[in-house]
């Protein structure tokens, strides 16, 4: 009997451990996210979430100026110092019979260096690519952004297996923007 018992925790120990096991293995991105890492960046002074127009005007011109495209961005929040974003930017180009194409963009996340007084853009670091990316970001991003940029899109309310959403919607408000651009030239 005692050991039939034995046999049975046993068991069910070993499910538990492999219900564990595979939860981890699907949830990698999310898990990893809620672990600081130990060069994981900082705020500066107090973090603020609420939307800055003047500010979120000024890295949109700022961008666009630098890369010659039409941008837009989410703003997940700002410290002292930075402003922490997801921009997207993209150049289009008039296909004729009122199609428009897009012939080349980026989206990624940007954290900018912006005067506290003035709300000028000082400039502005990105991840770097490949294996580097995720360490680079965590460097750049403090935890809650890090994490509230890589598993939602607040204003949204999109998750993971949305985020193609966010790029079309970014996408939709930067070809916006040139086709009121166009509605001014002409």
């Amino acid at each position: 009997m005692k050991n039939l018992k034995l046999v049975i925790l046993i068991v069910l120990l070993v499910f538990i451990l492999g219900f564990i096991g595979i939860y981890l293995y699907f949830n990698q991105e999310k898990v990893a996210s809620s672990i600081p890492s130990t060069d994981q960046a900082q705020f500066v002074g107090k973090f603020i979430s609420t939307p800055n127009n003047q500010l979120s005007i000024n890295i949109n011109k700022y961008f666009e100026q630098l890369n010659q495209m039409y941008c837009s961005h989410v703003l997940y929040g700002y410290d002292d110092k930075y402003a922490y974003t997801w921009i997207y930017c993209s150049a289009f180009i008039n296909a004729g019979n009122g199609e428009i194409k897009e012939s080349s963009g980026f989206s990624v996340p940007t954290r900018f260096e912006f005067d506290k007084n003035t709300l000028e853009i000082k400039g502005f670091k990105q991840p770097e690519d490949g294996e580097r990316y995720d360490s680079t970001y965590r460097s750049l991003f403090p935890l809650e952004v890090y994490t509230q940029s890589i598993l939602t899109i607040p204003e949204y309310n999109l998750t993971i297996p949305e985020y193609n959403k966010r790029a079309e919607k970014l996408n939709s408000e930067a070809k916006a923007k040139y086709l009121k651009s166009l509605n001014q030239i002409n």
